[in-house]
């Protein structure tokens, strides 16, 4: 009897599998026609997504032909189709968007504090790791802005290392209202690295990134280099009181959550700027 509600199950696993929808196409530029790399591939309602890779090629599963796939890359307008749809498409071109950014005026003269936000690791925590495996996941970290501040580099602490190589995107989402929202920066900032522990700077100055409000740092996984994938990269971590806790989103177009175990832990996330 076993045997037979085992074997069932395998047939059911294996139809399932079979009946899935593989979508793949070229994501480029409606204007250049050329691909656009790294843009954001998910299945609305689904915690199912993925990124383009260098070539503006995707891969993607979906269940049924009626599952909507969202697709979206700084710069460009926001697509939505089915996967019926995509299915007959070989390449999708974005429009280019055009952004009406809020103008944020600094006297120059009052810029001349130099300050750290952020959570900087004065000694080795506790690791925490991007929670998925997905190209498109990320993980991040609250830092509380308490005034006007012209970001210089941005910083994060690697605990553990395993691999070759990293290929991350830094992304910098408002976080006024406690409430996750627009992206700050409208320009891919890139991190390609050689792996390894410590602490990994990017240089922020030529974005003229201004901060006023609180915002949620994040690391987004762009590339796996090899089959273990980001099993092996953790950041490191301390016990904070204000703005504690991990943000982790699982998917690309999936929604932030809050790790629940991970309440009292910062990831060593910080900004290094000018007020």
């Amino acid at each position: 009897m076993k045997k037979a509600i085992l074997l069932v199950s395998l047939l059911c696993f294996f139809g399932l599998l079979k009946a899935q929808i593989r979508i793949s196409a070229v994501i480029a530029d409606e204007l250049s026609h050329r691909p656009i790399p790294y843009v954001n591939v998910g299945i609305i309602d689904l915690s199912r997504g993925t990124v383009s890779d260098h070539a503006g090629r995707f891969w993607l599963h979906a269940d049924t032909k009626e599952d909507m796939v969202s697709i979206s890359s700084i710069g460009f307008k926001k697509m939505k189709l089915n996967a019926d749809e995509l299915v007959r498409i070989d390449t999708i071109y974005l429009q280019r968007e055009r952004y009406e950014l809020a103008a944020v005026t600094v006297v120059g003269d009052k810029l001349d504090k130099e300050v750290v936000l952020g959570t900087r690791n004065e000694k080795r925590g506790h690791s925490v790791g991007f929670g998925s495996t997905q190209l498109g996941t990320e993980i991040g970290s609250i830092i509380e802005v308490s005034e006007p501040t012209f970001i210089k580099t941005a910083n994060f602490v690697l605990n553990h290392a395993k691999g070759d190589s990293l290929y991350l995107r830094l992304n910098f989402y408002d976080f006024s209202g406690e409430e996750v929202g627009e992206k700050l920066v409208r320009e891919n900032v890139l991190v390609r690295e050689k792996q390894r522990k410590g602490t990994i700077s990017v240089d922020m100055k030529p974005y003229n990134l201004v901060l006023e409000n609180d915002v949620l740092v994040t690391l987004e996984w762009l590339k796996n280099f090899n089959e273990t994938g980001n099993k092996g990269i953790t950041l490191d971590t301390q016990r904070s009181g204000r703005m504690s806790g991990v943000y982790i989103r699982y998917s690309s177009h999936g929604d932030f959550v809050k790790m629940p175990h991970k309440l009292s832990l910062k990831p060593c996330f910080y900004l290094e700027g000018i007020q």
